[in-house]
């Protein structure tokens, strides 16, 4: 471990101190830091594997610099990419996380949440449980009074939050349908919380076509030979219905075409490659540690109303939308 101070460090790179300090707790594009500056503070840094005293960088500001993510489950890459974004702003501000996952308990909600309060974290990022006697607003507010949160994909007013415009999300699906010709279409996955399906179907709806529902991906398979496409609730269960068309023979996207939800880092090397709904997921993360950033730098954070921060999405158009329209059914 190096023994260098900052003092050493801003001498050495030419610098003040006070502008390493800023440089490394990410603050050097608020307090106008010019590239070269930043770069030759980095290059020293590096150069001799620098990292200020924590503890005593803890003791002196009266923080632990510790930020706690409670969480249901990481699985996939959704979630991995999401806290690669917050780990990665974090990190430049000084700060480091601690993860807590729920595995599905809500008995653990509150009690994970209080833990970490009690422990002397100094901010919180909250993922809800999408279950409908899950911790809610009423035991997370009180809480969220005495530190900085920021919520993920949760709709609480009082409380800063991030998401993805899921209305989007379910218009752009069925407008791609309608543009290749598909009248005859399918939803699996749920309708709420999230609004992409209801999206999809009000759509669908506003061109006089119904939408049938379907919860899993085995409801909708005995039926799959009725629509000409259908859209999932994520891309993880495109894998469950790309596998179970194969044992049917159904042919995607002759057969059945398909738009998929998230664009996972499979989604592109599947077959056929997936038509899906693109969340910015490494961007939630960094947004979701902006906010909370903030928070924590503001002396007078609690007078700061809550925060609202809806990311946009987009459709990536590949391999698994079969063009129904004249011209291409005449060629």
């Amino acid at each position: 471990m190096s023994t260098l101070r900052m003092k050493d460090i801003a001498a050495e790179a030419g610098v003040s101190v006070t502008a390493v300090s800023f440089f490394l707790n990410g603050k050097a594009k608020r307090y106008g830091l010019s590239t070269s500056t930043c770069d030759r503070i980095s290059r020293t840094v590096e150069k001799h594997h620098f990292s200020p005293n924590f503890q005593a960088k803890a003791v002196k500001s009266g923080r632990t610099y510790l930020i706690g993510m409670v969480i249901n489950a990481v699985h996939g890459s959704f979630w991995m990419d999401v806290i690669s974004g917050i780990e990665e702003r974090i990190e430049k501000a000084g700060y480091h996380l601690i993860l807590v996952t729920l595995r599905g308990s809500v008995s653990r909600e509150e009690r994970v949440v209080r833990f970490l309060f009690d422990k002397g974290a100094d901010g919180f990022i909250y993922v809800p449980q999408v279950i409908s006697n899950a911790f809610h607003l009423a035991q997370l507010l009180p809480l969220a009074n005495e530190k900085p949160l920021v919520a993920i994909n949760a709709n609480m007013p009082q409380i800063s939050s991030v998401c993805t415009n899921e209305w989007e999300g379910g218009y752009l699906a069925a407008a791609h349908f309608l543009q290749k010709g598909h009248r005859r279409l399918a939803y699996i996955g749920s309708l709420a919380p999230y609004m992409r399906g209801q999206a999809f179907r009000t759509e669908l709806s506003h061109e006089g076509l119904a939408c049938m529902h379907f919860e899993t991906v085995s409801d909708f398979m005995p039926h799959a030979r009725q629509f000409s496409g259908v859209f999932c609730f994520s891309d993880f269960l495109v894998l469950e219905l790309y596998d179970k068309a194969r044992q049917l023979n159904l042919r995607i996207p002759e057969e059945l075409s398909v738009i998929g939800y998230d664009d996972m880092h499979f989604a592109s090397c599947i077959c056929p490659p997936l038509t899906t709904i693109r969340q910015l997921k490494k961007e939630i993360g960094i947004e979701a540690a902006e906010l909370l950033l903030a928070r924590l730098e503001t002396p007078t954070a609690e007078c700061i109303p809550p925060a609202k921060s809806i990311l946009p999405v987009s459709l990536i158009a590949r391999d698994s939308v079969f063009d129904l329209t004249p011209v291409n059914c005449q060629a």
